[in-house]
């Protein structure tokens, strides 16, 4: 059978994620290259710090929402069927004040404070919270089931996940996203290099 020889750059969560939903496709030879792997905690290593939890903000109709909608279930099946994952259900609270709305903060979570928004149709328990019930000085609010993340624990079972499927990960630099290409574990000039980088490479040129 034919393999497809891949270098993915970046071992955060999106490098990860990548890595093991391409490595479910057996043709598929993957290699992780990255400065920073799970386990490391540098200023440059953005995603075991991070919080990490699902509230949706994508626009109605659009990419970003429709890629929302196709993660909740995975993420919802994760938090009930694999624990070792580190994700775990828990209430979430939305509270808008009216006041706010030209805000950056606001109009980024246009969505989310709508007080009919599409993805009440995709999170479980999905209520607003009658007006009664609103601390002072808010206008509108909402209560839905989601999830929260421990994302040193993803990245661990994102790795495990991975290793399983044959991933192989090495510590690389490259001075240009090309060079990449040279890193297959394979030894062979790799048919597609996967920039997973986040700001790093933008910023710098380097990753």
């Amino acid at each position: 059978m034919a393999s497809n020889k891949i270098v993915i750059i970046g071992g955060g969560v999106i490098g990860l994620t990548t890595a093991y939903l391409l490595s479910k496709d057996k043709s598929n030879v993957i290699t992780v290259a990255a400065k920073h792997m799970p386990g490391d905690y540098d200023v440059e290593y953005c995603s075991p710090w991070a919080g990490a939890n699902f509230l949706p903000v994508g626009a109605p109709g659009s990419a970003h929402a429709k890629w929302e909608a196709n993660t909740w279930p995975v993420f919802e099946d994760l938090a009930r069927n694999n624990p070792e994952a580190g994700i775990h259900f828990q209430d979430s609270i939305i509270y808008n004040r009216l006041k706010d709305a030209s805000s950056d903060t606001a109009v980024w979570f246009k969505e989310l404070i709508n007080p009919n928004p599409w993805y009440k149709d995709i999170v479980p328990d999905f209520r607003p919270i009658p007006k009664e019930k609103l601390p002072h000085g808010f206008d509108n609010g909402s209560c839905f089931t989601s999830v929260c993340l421990n994302a040193p624990v993803y990245l661990a079972w994102l790795v495990s996940q991975c290793r399983k499927n044959g991933v192989v990960f090495k510590r690389a630099v490259f001075t240009h996203i090309v060079d990449a290409a040279g890193a297959h574990h394979s030894g062979q000039k790799a048919d597609v290099v996967v920039n997973c980088t986040g700001s790093i490479f933008q910023v710098s040129g380097r990753c």
